[in-house]
């Protein structure tokens, strides 16, 4: 869990993380972002509507860690969404998450 963590800490440092509902959704509509990776603790109503946006768009959406711990490793606060714009930290990511299951 804590490679997890650092990947998404790296991403956050090199400015390949964008976090919060509507800033994502406008990213995901512009094919910026790789992966979305939603806190286990989100509401269900706001995995539901992230959900049908990535389906709509084919965007990889994964389910990891809590809101808490998520935004801590993004250096943000109550972060529930958080989107992955560099394809290969978003592969890194996913490889590592299937690792942990």
């Amino acid at each position: 869990m804590d490679r997890i963590y650092g990947i998404l800490g790296i991403a956050s440092k090199a400015g390949k993380i964008i976090s919060g509902f509507d800033s994502i959704k406008d990213n995901i509509m512009k094919k910026l972002v790789n992966l979305i990776i939603v806190a286990n603790d989100t509401s269900e109503k706001t995995k539901k509507e992230i959900k049908f946006i990535c389906d709509e768009y084919e965007i990889p959406l994964v389910t990891f860690g809590t809101i808490e711990g998520n935004s801590h490793s993004i250096g943000k606060i109550n972060r529930a969404i958080i989107g992955i714009c560099d394809e290969g930290l978003a592969k890194k990511f996913l490889e590592l998450i299937n690792e942990e299951i």
